[in-house]
């Protein structure tokens, strides 16, 4: 359990899965989101990611921030 912001972008996408959100994990590998981007994702980079469902945004912030705190 590496520290978040060594993560790389598969680290992202393992977390993504590991939450069920694995219809996310192409979007944020595309776009070479690793784990140095997460602590600055905000909405709207979440809505350019393509995560237009609101209750998975408020999901993946939640997870974020979750993850961040420990």
């Amino acid at each position: 359990t590496k520290p978040v912001h060594l993560w790389t972008k598969p680290d992202v996408a393992d977390w993504l899965e590991s939450l069920n959100w694995g219809e996310h994990k192409e979007a944020f590998m595309d776009n070479e989101i690793d784990g140095s981007h997460l602590p600055n994702l905000q909405k709207e980079d979440l809505i350019d990611l393509g995560v237009t469902r609101v209750g998975h945004r408020m999901n993946i912030e939640r997870a974020l921030k979750q993850l961040l705190d420990r």
